[in-house]
C-alpha cells in the first residue's frame, strides 16, 4: 500500500515537471500596423491565422464579401527569434448603390529579412460585386480567379492577383509582388505586397465620376472598382479582381491564397467574417533533462516495488 501511494505521488510530481510548458495563447487582432512576437523559449508552438473578409455591397442581397481562410499547425521556434505579424483588415464596403467591396487583407506571420521568410499566411476573401458574392479565402497557395466573364486571374507562387477588364476590380497583393490594377477609366487599384507595406488598393475615379468602390483591406486587399466589380483578396498569392465585358452586372473578386511552413493541422476556406486574427499557443517540448528525470524517477519507483515483493515474510505463525 505504501509503495503504491509513493508511486502515485512520484508520478504526479514527475508529470508536473514534464508539463512545465503548459500552453497559453497569445492573440493578435487587427491594428493596421505590424506587430511582433519575441520567442522566449525554444520549442514547438501552435499557430493559427485567419484572413479578413471582403467588403460588402450596400444591399447584402446583391452581393456579400468572401470570408477569410483559416490555417494553422505546429512550428518549431528558437529562443531569440522575432516573428513579424500583419493581421489583415476587412475590405471596405461600398458607399453607394452600384458600388462593389474591396478585397479582404491576408494575415501574415513571417521572419523579416532579405528576403522575408513566410511561416504562415491566411488568405483574405474577395470583395463583393454589385450583383454577386466575392470568393472565399483559399487554403491553396494560389489565389482564386475573380468572378465574371472578364475577371482577373489569381496569383501563383506568392505573386499578386491580376486586375480585371472594363471597370475592373484590382488584384489582391501577394507575399512577393503587388496585385495589378483593373483596366478602363473607372477601376480598382491592386493591393500592395507584404514587403512594400501591405496597403490595400483604392478605387480610381476619373473626372466627374462618383467614388463608389470600397478600399482594399490592410494586408494586400485589392480595391473595388468605381462601380460594379469587387477587388481580389490579399494573401500568399493574391486573388484576381472581378470583371465583366461591360459595366453592368458586376462580379466579386477572387479570394487570396494561404501558406503554411510544413503540414497544417487545420486548413479551412471561408470561415472568417470581419478582420483577420492570429494566435500563438506556447507549448515548449520538455527539455531532455526533464525526460531523463522522469524516467529515472519511475525506474526508482519500480525498483522499490520489486524489493518490497522480494522481502521474506516473517513473524507469521500457524495456529493449530
Amino acid at each position: 500500500m505504501k509503495v503504491t501511494l509513493l508511486a502515485s505521488a512520484a508520478t504526479v510530481i514527475l508529470l508536473g515537471a514534464v508539463a512545465t510548458g503548459t500552453a497559453h495563447a497569445t492573440t493578435y487582432n487587427y491594428t493596421g500596423s505590424l506587430q511582433y512576437f519575441n520567442v522566449a523559449t525554444s520549442g514547438v508552438y501552435d499557430i493559427t491565422a485567419w484572413g479578413a473578409s471582403g467588403g460588402q455591397s450596400p444591399i447584402p442581397a446583391y452581393g456579400s464579401g468572401g470570408l477569410g481562410a483559416q490555417i494553422g499547425g505546429q512550428v518549431s521556434l528558437t529562443a531569440g527569434q522575432v516573428l513579424t505579424i500583419l493581421v489583415g483588415g476587412q475590405g471596405g464596403n461600398s458607399n453607394s448603390l452600384g458600388g462593389p467591396g474591396g478585397g479582404g487583407g491576408g494575415t501574415f506571420a513571417y521572419f523579416a529579412g532579405s528576403p522575408n521568410t513566410p511561416l504562415v499566411v491566411a488568405g483574405g476573401g474577395g470583395g463583393a460585386g454589385y450583383g454577386g458574392n466575392g470568393g472565399h479565402g483559399l487554403t491553396s497557395t494560389s489565389g482564386g480567379a475573380g468572378l465574371g466573364p472578364n475577371s482577373g486571374a489569381g496569383g501563383l507562387n506568392g505573386s499578386g492577383g491580376f486586375g480585371s477588364g472594363v471597370a475592373g476590380g484590382g488584384g489582391g497583393g501577394g507575399f512577393l509582388t503587388n496585385g495589378t490594377s483593373g483596366t478602363g477609366s473607372q477601376f480598382g487599384f491592386g493591393g500592395t505586397h507584404l514587403g512594400a507595406g501591405g496597403a490595400g488598393g483604392s478605387a480610381s475615379c476619373g473626372a466627374g465620376c462618383q467614388l463608389l468602390g470600397g478600399k482594399g483591406g490592410y494586408g494586400g486587399g485589392g480595391g473595388g472598382a468605381v462601380s460594379y466589380n469587387g477587388g481580389g483578396g490579399g494573401g500568399y498569392s493574391g486573388g484576381g479582381g472581378g470583371g465583366d465585358t461591360a459595366p453592368s452586372a458586376g462580379y466579386g473578386g477572387g479570394g487570396g491564397g494561404s501558406f503554411f511552413d510544413g503540414t497544417p493541422l487545420i486548413a479551412l476556406s471561408g470561415v472568417r467574417l470581419g478582420d483577420g486574427g492570429l494566435t500563438i499557443a506556447v507549448s515548449p517540448v520538455p527539455e531532455p533533462s526533464t525526460w531523463a528525470m522522469m524516467f529515472l524517477g519511475l525506474a526508482g519507483v519500480g525498483l522499490m516495488a520489486h524489493r518490497r515483493k522480494a522481502m521474506p515474510v516473517t513473524g507469521v505463525g500457524v495456529r493449530s
